[in-house]
């Protein structure tokens, strides 16, 4: 047997519990430990001195232990054990809480290296539940600490000793299936090297080289994967469009499509007109990537249109029902001029409004539908889907896309996307799909500049936002959030405070709130609401408003 394979119940120290609690996190073998990898990395080679300690993040002191461990049980059945320590720059006062066994760890005389943050408490520094480990000058302990993902009952101590036992082991039953040319062209350490140093790094220099490597091994076996199940998934016979010239829309706008737009065009027209060079039509399956303002949405209204003349019918569905009514606003303006006749689908519509959309697109009434997920109700049916448009990829699970394009397994796929994604990459993500690009911007529209800043930007966007209004600009603001989720509704247990999911929703900045700060910060200016659990008639009063420029900031 492989040594890789060696079941994890046969490594020391292993029994039933501890083969359970491994198989929680999906390892079995010897090979599978080897193959759980950092979640994170801690630099505890950086010492400092007691006398030179920061306060604003975790640091590394190698300290004496100058006193015994005092234990006291204080509220709420809180055990508090501290004892001072050392260097030869001062001393300060290490506190643990709940973890009375300490007293067993530290004895006057140890040296340890301690990891963490040290505050001032009544003027005294103090150190408070740091993290520890032994301090021998003839053999000092690691500079990097790799942090694992664990679960309840498995230490990081733990995890380390095991790897410690397998490693050479699994590494040396493993052959690396990269060429050595490869590894060279690509500046590319051998597995051995990297498996070893992602789990054990010697400096931060061999912990580059070692996740550079694995990064690259995770993004080649992945394309890899995508690459053949390409070539042998077969699309079947898609519907096939009908020749029409897109003249009657061209002449319509005030502007001429650039290059990148009418190559788009073209790669959507080939696909569900031409077909192969045999002639044959499978069903398209194209992702159009383009910045904001770059002229995506004509393209799809070309698409939509080449469908429609066709005979068959095109459903663009968006992740909101704000972007389902401009797009609805956008395309029916077109659409209207050409005598074609589109509807609107969203959560919102009226019962009998809704009832009447579901007849007409059963029927084959209604030629083209733009909508939110009500597209994918079970009450939609339709007479002949030929196209189905998503905007917004990211927004929709795999599963979501594929449920409306079920509505007619042949009908053809066009994902739209404003997230910048390389080339690379969107080859990558999304295998199954054809890509086109969209880089130039069309005339008359200014190139989208992006910009990242944390909280300490705050008042200098306010500033940004109050000096945009005044040389007659707008802004709107987009929120992750409607309104701050009380602990029922983000599923978390009423009083479980210290909750990694409560911080996450405490955390959201949310639009009710939001929308007061900025009118405290901003007070001269003309702000507005809006957010989908507003009424249909109000959401759409504020949008003409803002629309006219009398709202400035929404």
């Amino acid at each position: 047997m492989n040594f890789c394979d060696t079941p994890i119940t046969e490594l020391n120290g292993v029994g039933k519990t501890r083969a359970a609690q491994l198989q929680k996190l999906g390892i079995n073998t010897a090979k599978d430990l080897v193959y759980l990898f950092p979640r994170a990395y801690e630099y505890r080679g950086d010492v400092k001195n007691v006398m030179d300690c920061s306060f604003d993040g975790p640091i590394s002191l190698i300290l004496t232990v100058g006193t015994t461990v005092r234990s006291a049980r204080i509220k709420n059945r809180l055990t508090i054990s501290k004892f001072r320590a050392f260097d030869e720059s001062g001393s300060l006062e290490v506190v643990f809480f709940n973890s009375p066994y300490v007293k067993d760890v530290f004895h006057v005389g140890d040296v340890f290296r301690f990891y963490g943050k040290v505050s001032v408490s009544k003027r005294l520094l103090q150190l408070q539940n740091p993290k520890y480990e032994p301090y021998f000058e003839s053999a000092p302990p690691a500079d990097i600490v790799p942090i694992y993902p664990l679960t309840a009952g498995l230490s990081g101590k733990l995890i380390s000793k095991l790897l410690t036992s397998v490693l050479d082991g699994v590494t040396s039953s493993i052959s690396d299936y990269l060429p050595e040319q490869i590894r060279i062209k690509y500046s590319l350490p051998s597995l051995s090297y990297a498996l070893k140093n992602v789990h054990f790094p010697k400096d931060e220099k061999s912990l580059s080289s070692a996740l550079r490597r694995m990064a690259f091994d995770e993004m080649f076996l992945f394309g890899l994967g995508i690459s053949r199940s390409s070539q042998y998934k077969s699309r079947g016979v898609g519907i096939k469009f009908s020749p029409c010239s897109m003249k009657p829309i061209t002449e319509l706008l005030p502007y001429e499509l650039t290059s990148d737009q009418k190559k788009a065009v073209n790669d959507i027209y080939k696909d569900t007109v031409h077909g192969g060079a045999d002639g044959n039509v499978s069903p398209m399956a194209r992702i159009l990537v383009g910045d904001v303002g770059s002229g995506k949405t004509i393209c799809a209204v070309m698409a939509m249109y080449l469908c429609v003349k066709s005979g068959y019918q095109a459903a663009l569905m968006v992740p909101t029902e704000i972007l389902a009514r401009q797009h609805f606003a956008d395309v029916s303006a077109i659409f209207e001029k050409l005598g074609l006749k589109v509807e609107l689908l969203v959560g919102a519509t009226a019962k009998r409004e809704k009832t009447r959309i579901y007849k007409g697109l059963a029927s084959g009434e209604i030629s083209a539908v733009i909508g939110t997920h009500a597209l994918i109700s079970e009450a939609v049916e339709f007479d002949n889907l030929g196209l189905v448009i998503t905007d917004e990829q990211h927004r929709f699970g795999a599963a979501q896309r594929s449920k409306l394009k079920e509505k007619s397994k042949n009908a053809h796929l066009l994902v739209m996307s404003a997230t910048p994604i390389p080339r690379t990459l969107a080859l990558t993500m999304y295998g199954d799909l054809d890509v086109s690009r969209i880089v130039e911007i069309p005339k008359g529209r200014m190139r989208v500049d992006t910009y990242v800043v944390d909280e300490s930007y705050r008042n200098r966007i306010y500033a940004f936002i109050k000096n945009q209004v005044a040389l007659g600009g707008q802004c709107y603001i987009v929120c992750p959030a409607i309104e701050k989720a009380d602990d029922e509704s983000a599923g978390i247990e009423p009083g479980s405070i210290s909750s990694p999911l409560a911080k996450r929703f405490d955390n959201l900045k949310n639009v009710v709130e939001y929308t007061d700060e900025i009118r405290n910060a901003l007070p001269e200016i003309s702000i507005e609401t809006l957010h989908g659990g507003m009424k249909a008639d109000i959401k759409d009063e504020i949008m003409k408003r803002f629309a006219s420029g009398e709202v400035k900031v929404l």
